[in-house]
This record gives structure tokens, sequence and C-alpha cells, in this order.
């Protein structure tokens, strides 16, 4: 409980589309904090906010900073799982996004693979909802 009252607040900033504030904010928490969850939603909102920062557009940079954050957060994601299923889910968008100019051949396969994961072990949060709508594409 103690980790969602503190992420809620960059998770305000994302929804209010104030992305360079989540960057800050997520990014600041993800280095001052020990516990290990908290670290890894962390990392996790300031992938999405880099994501989001990029609104669709092949920005290599960017992508590729929010994949590191990511593949981290799934490592400190000792918590329910919903930053793992978030950050699982926002690596098959950045697959399909960077796409064939900047990803072997078989990127939608890999993205495929990531969006059945959250559907197969994390159905009942709302990012396999997002992917059940991503594997009908």
């Amino acid at each position: 409980l103690k980790m969602l009252a503190v992420v809620s607040e960059g998770e305000t900033y994302v929804r209010e589309g104030k992305l360079a504030d989540a960057k800050k904010y997520f990014a600041q928490l993800a280095s001052t904090s020990q516990a290990d969850p908290v670290r890894a939603a962390a990392l996790a909102g300031e992938a999405h906010a880099l994501v989001l920062g990029t609104a669709g557009k092949v920005e290599v940079k960017p992508l590729r900073e929010a994949q590191q954050k990511l593949a981290e957060s799934i490592l400190l994601d000792t918590a329910n799982g919903d930053t793992t299923a978030k950050a699982l889910f926002l690596q098959g968008k950045i697959l399909t996004t960077l796409g064939p100019q900047h990803e072997a051949d078989n990127f939608k396969q890999r993205a495929r693979d990531y969006f059945e994961t959250v559907v197969k072990y994390y159905g009942t949060l709302t990012w396999a909802s997002e992917a059940r709508v991503e594997l009908t594409k």
C-alpha cells in the first residue's frame, strides 16, 4: 500500500500528460528508494513516460533507454506483478514502434510473445486488457 501511495504521484503526472514531471519524479524515486518494488515501479513509470513522450514516433534513443529501464524493473519487481505486467506490455509496444528498421526480422513475433505473456500470467490486471487489444492487430 505504501508503494502504491509513493508511485501514484508519478502516475498522476503521466495521466495528466506531464511527462517531463513524471520522468523527473520517477528518476528521483528510483535513485533514492531502498525498496526493490518501489524502484521497480519507478523505473517502469519513467520508461512509460519515455514511451509516451515519443508519441508513436520512432525515436530510437528514448525507446532504447525505456527498454533498459523496463528490463531492470522486471528484475526488481518482487511485489504483486503489476510492474512486471506493465514492463512486459511496454516492451512489446516498443518493439512494434521500432519496427523492422531498428529490430530483427522477428520483431512482430517477439512483441506478440510479450503480449501473450501478459495475458497468460497477469490476465486479471489492466495491462492484460491492453495486451489483448494488441494481439488483435
